[in-house]
């Protein structure tokens, strides 16, 4: 099922749809998987990323797999975010969905992937840095990001997320945290909705029963 995105992306909403967020360095190329199109000029590579230190997130492994999107038919595809052997990234990461993807394969968040400039520094791009982002990290100015800033950042955004949660605990919804979503299918009449707290009433389980419609005739009309 196709989502479409409108816009680029912040870095602050990049981070938001993170579940890891690690300092690595891509060793090699493991596999190119061909991409069902019509004309063949897609593939997914499978990248090996060895971790370096973990800024958000709990890795499986000090060694990660990485499917990224490319341009071509084989290896030496145009990768869409930058992937040079052995270098130092920033990867904004998520489990990748495909069916029975390991724990550790990854993809980029919205091509989440930042070469750093030096121990402390990594180069944005500047269309990613709006004004809650610069906010957020102290910006001015510069496309250049201190790491200090993005932990900084990252810090801020789990302490919304404990309010959250704490504001859950208090009204007694947390339950809801724990309620897996339905599937989600190509025909959406197969899908079924979350059941109501407290159990699915009796209709709902047999498809409902028709509506009854009331009418009052006037007797004169029937003269």
């Amino acid at each position: 099922m196709a989502t479409d995105y409108y816009g680029t992306p912040s870095f602050l909403e990049r981070v938001v749809g993170a579940e890891l967020v690690v300092i690595g360095r891509p060793r090699r190329l493991l596999r190119v998987d061909p991409l069902r199109v019509e004309d063949g000029s897609r593939v997914y590579g499978i990248f090996e990323v060895a971790v370096d230190s973990v800024l958000m997130g709990d890795p499986s492994s000090d060694v990660l797999r990485l499917r990224v999107l490319g341009e071509g038919r084989d290896e030496q595809a145009a990768w869409i975010v930058p992937l040079d052997e052995n270098e130092p990234f920033l990867f904004l990461l998520a489990r990748d969905v495909e069916p029975e993807a390991s724990d550790t394969l990854y993809v980029p968040v919205f091509s989440g992937v930042y070469p750093l400039t030096d121990e402390d520094h990594l180069d944005v791009p500047e269309e990613a840095l709006d004004e809650p982002t610069r906010e957020r990290i102290g910006l001015e100015g510069d496309r250049l990001l201190s790491l200090g800033g993005v932990r900084r950042l990252i810090e801020s955004l789990f302490g919304e997320r404990e309010d959250r949660l704490r504001q859950l605990e208090e009204m007694g919804l947390t339950e809801l945290l724990d309620r897996p979503y339905p599937p989600i299918r190509e025909i959406p009449q197969e899908d079924r909705p979350f059941p109501p707290v407290g159990g699915i009433p009796q209709e709902a389980e047999t498809g409902g029963r028709p509506a009854t419609v009331e009418q009052t005739v006037d007797p004169q009309l029937t003269d």
